[in-house]
């Protein structure tokens, strides 16, 4: 079983909505995917869902039971599996996570237009490679605040959870052959 845990800093950078997204695109995929968190509640309203249980085929949400899952996609820190930072390119974001020492294999980055950081900056300050960009875009806002998510995920999103599955997958693949 794979673990992928997505950490922030601070709060609202986007952890939720982008281990949602990570766990739709997995399932999607034919994996069987649990997906669970810190608060499990923000992610079923994410999901336009009202509590834990089946989200759709292949994705449960929910705590460990003890099934069986090829994956596992944690919002928020946990002592398994691979660790990603998402974080905005944002002075106050970046010092929060550098200032409690968080650990990752990588950064996905959520990009809005007018930031004076970049990707480039985010990548310097943390040291991380920069694995994957969420654009901030107002069709992922309708998305989730209309609880249609978990069925029109937009494809800028996809298309970062694609990307996220394909970094820890062939990460995990390489540290095990």
């Amino acid at each position: 079983m794979e673990q992928i845990n997505l950490v922030q800093g601070k709060g609202g950078q986007g952890t939720s909505v982008a281990a949602c997204a990570v766990a739709l695109k997995a399932a999607g995929e034919g994996r069987l995917v649990r997906l669970d968190g810190q608060d499990r509640a923000t992610l079923a309203a994410i999901l336009g869902r009202h509590s834990d249980g089946p989200v759709r085929p292949g994705l449960i949400l929910g705590a460990d039971t003890g099934e069986r899952f090829d994956l596992v996609v944690h919002d928020g820190p946990s002592g398994q599996g691979t660790r990603l930072l998402v974080t905005r390119a944002c002075y106050l974001a970046l010092r929060r996570a550098l200032n409690l020492g968080i650990t990752a294999a990588g950064v996905v980055v959520v990009t809005e237009p007018g930031r004076a950081l970049g990707c480039e900056d985010v990548a310097a300050v943390t040291g991380l490679s920069v694995i994957a960009t969420i654009p901030l875009r107002a069709e992922i806002a309708r998305a989730v605040d209309a609880g249609v998510l978990a069925d029109r995920l937009p494809d800028s999103l996809a298309t970062a959870a694609d990307q996220i599955l394909e970094f820890v997958l062939t990460r995990t693949e390489t540290e095990v052959a």
